[in-house]
């Protein structure tokens, strides 16, 4: 039987970063609350959304 592994997508720096000691209030500058698609093409990404739990995306917001 083969299994997949399933990621979960990746924080943005800022939020990356906030997770470190000292650095918590980085969350506050992150700006990427949504996906910013390639103009004229279609499920092409430019930059994708922040997952992490602090913008509130479904999971325990901050």
């Amino acid at each position: 039987m083969i299994t997949r592994t399933v990621e979960a997508p990746p924080s943005s720096v800022e939020c990356t970063l906030a997770q470190r000691s000292g650095y918590g209030d980085l969350h506050d500058q992150c700006h990427q609350t949504n996906d910013v698609p390639l103009p004229y093409s279609a499920d092409v990404l430019l930059q994708r959304r922040c997952y992490c739990p602090c913008h509130g995306h479904g999971e325990s917001s901050r």
